[in-house]
Formats: C-alpha cells, sequence, structure tokens
C-alpha cells in the first residue's frame, strides 16, 4: 500500500510566537575553573536560580566578544553544571558544543615587540629589541667593513631591519658594535646569524571595544541520560596556549599572562515547532522547505542548520522530530513548507 502523506506551509512575517528573548533570566560571570586561583578565568552564563536546561529545550545563544589585541582566543563551548569541573575529570558530565575562535584586532601589532637573539659574529650571542620592524629604513653599508652608515637618530641599543644598497631587494638586520680598537669593525654591523621571537607587553593587555566578533549559537540539552540532565550553565572554556604559562609583573604582582574574555550575550528560547498544539499528530515531519536569508538559524533534531547562499534549505525522506527555527527579529522572516506521513 502506497504511504499517504499530508503536507502544508507556516509563513513567519513578524516577530513573535518561535523566539521568547530570556537574557534578564540568565548571568554572565568570569570564575576559575574547579576553583583553581590563577591566570586562566573562564566565563559562563547560568540561569536564574540555577535551574536546569530542561532535556528538549532549544536555545539560541548571541554573543559579541571583544577581540584580543594581541593574541587569538580559541574556545571550547560547554553545557555544565556549576558544581562540576568542566570536563577537567574523566567522571565530569559536559557536554560539548563547538569549538571556536576569536582571532585578534586588526591592530595585532600593538603591544607587541620582536626580540631578535642573534650571534654577533664574534662569538658572543646577544639579544635585542628590533626597532621600527616595519618601516625603518637603513641608507647604506661599506663593503669593505660592513659598517653601515645611517641617520644619527637610531637607537645604538637596539636592532634594526633594513636593505643594503647593493641591487637587493632582500632585508637585514643590523646591531650597533661600540669601537673597540682599529683591528675591528665597528658601526652598525649585519646580522648573519639569529632568531626572532614576538613578545606582547602583557601588562598593557586590552580588549578592543569597538573591535568585536559575533557568533550565534544552537543550545541544546540533548543527553539521554537523565543523571546527567542537570546543566544549568553554559560555559567558554578558553583553551589554554604555550603563552598562558608566562609569568607577567604588573604593578608589583607576579602572575599568569592568562587572558579574561570580556563576553556580551542575548539568549532565546526557540520554540519547537513540533511541539506546539497545531502540529499535534504531525510528527515527524518527513520532508520540510525553509526559504528564508542567508544563514538563517535552524535546530533540526537539536543540531544546528543555516540556510546557504540560495536563501533555500530542503531535506527531504528524513524523520524530523524536531525543529526550532531561530525567527528572533522582522528580519528573520521564512515560509516553511513540510510534509508528513498520515497516520504516522
Amino acid at each position: 500500500m502506497a504511504t499517504a502523506y499530508g503536507m502544508g506551509q507556516i509563513r513567519y512575517t513578524s516577530a513573535g510566537g518561535f523566539a521568547t528573548d530570556e537574557t534578564e533570566s540568565w548571568t554572565g560571570e568570569h570564575f576559575y575553573k574547579n576553583g583553581v586561583v590563577g591566570g586562566y578565568k573562564d566565563f559562563r552564563i547560568k540561569t536564574s536560580n540555577l535551574k536546569p536546561i530542561e532535556q528538549g529545550d532549544i536555545y539560541l545563544l548571541h554573543c559579541d566578544i571583544a577581540r584580543n589585541s594581541t593574541y587569538n582566543m580559541i574556545f571550547d563551548l560547554k553545557l555544565c553544571n556549576t558544581d562540576s569541573t568542566y570536563g577537567l575529570t574523566d567522571s565530569d558530565d559536559y557536554q560539548n558544543i563547538k569549538r571556536f575562535t576569536v582571532g585578534k584586532d586588526a591592530t595585532g601589532s600593538v603591544n607587541t615587540l620582536c626580540a631578535i637573539l642573534f650571534d654577533d659574529n664574534f662569538n658572543n650571542t646577544d639579544v635585542k629589541i628590533v626597532e621600527n620592524y616595519y618601516d625603518k629604513q637603513l641608507k647604506e653599508v661599506n663593503k669593505s667593513t660592513k659598517k653601515l652608515f645611517s641617520t644619527s637618530d637610531l637607537n645604538k641599543n637596539r636592532v634594526y631591519r633594513g636593505r643594503e644598497i647593493n641591487g637587493s631587494d632582500e632585508d637585514y638586520y643590523f646591531y650597533y658594535r661600540p669601537y673597540s680598537g682599529p683591528s675591528y669593525p665597528y658601526g652598525w654591523i649585519r646580522i648573519l646569524n639569529y632568531n626572532l621571537q614576538f613578545i606582547s607587553e602583557s601588562w598593557k593587555q586590552n580588549q578592543s571595544s569597538a573591535q568585536k566578533a559575533s557568533f550565534d549559537f544552537i543550545i541544546k540539552n540533548s543527553l539521554l541520560n537523565s543523571n546527567l540532565n542537570n546543566f544549568n550553565s553554559i560555559v567558554f572554556d578558553m583553551v589554554r596556549q604555550d603563552w598562558d604559562n608566562d609569568i607577567t609583573n604588573k604593578e608589583g604582582t607576579e602572575e599568569f599572562k592568562g587572558l579574561k574574555a570580556n563576553i556580551d550575550f542575548e539568549i532565546y528560547k526557540i520554540t519547537d515547532i513540533l511541539t506546539t498544539e497545531k502540529f499535534k499528530g504531525k510528527s515527524p515531519f518527513s520532508t520540510i522547505g525553509v526559504w528564508g536569508h542567508p544563514d538563517l538559524i535552524m535546530a533540526i533534531n537539536g543540531e544546528e542548520i543555516r540556510v546557504g547562499q540560495s536563501g533555500y534549505y530542503e531535506l527531504t525522506d528524513f524523520d524530523i522530530t524536531s525543529l526550532g527555527i531561530a525567527a528572533v527579529s522582522d528580519k528573520d522572516r521564512f515560509t516553511l513548507d513540510y510534509q508528513y506521513k498520515l497516520g504516522a
């Protein structure tokens, strides 16, 4: 016997009915993971009265994260309980959502110095700061002594990047060697062997309010084990990098250099269309077609899906038991065509 299908359409033309702003019911805070005080401060948002997120509830989390002027920041987004160790132990319960990166802002060279470790060509090793790394051009080199003649304003305690007048486009590094006798070259000497290292002035570390990265995530407690159904917080777990273990001294206090991200957020509870009275007896959908603006966010069976550049998304011959469309404003207008098996 052939399968009989029913079909229908929803048109969303104005805000309301598909998403509820619950931002005021959540609190954001920085915290030390696992209670360990140090440079590693993470961020979490938690429900009011620490009420657990109900299994099956769908949320849209929008966040604006201030970019750091020096470093990229990497986060693991997790559902956790405020009493947990946030995945630090094997026995800990959490639900991983996504790893994402916030790139440093457009002024990424701010508060960053270039240090050079080099051989001075006389069996000595030295380290200095490279001055005006990108824009300083040196003038002329004496070919016989390798002595560099340049402008008088150069800092003799620094290394400079410059270009010899020899028809080459290649840049070199030069340091100043004081006079030590007629048998030795002196003045600005070209460095032949070196390592470069970029180092931040971490006590000046800042996050630009004008440079922010925006993200949207679908949040759903999808773990089936009822014993784990007690998540009451969303954690931005910052991934530790090598420089987190560096020590910086700020105003007489030594501390780890670890970052503290500045995060603004909005959170919306998304209506699961298939749980509404209108669609009672029509679940699961077997086929859907969604017309909307590119990047319109949906949650299909708890998975985050976005409408592509064509403005149309279609899913056929698939049991769709949960469907939320993140229509949080008038710009999120959409049309949903759906099909379901009769008597399913």
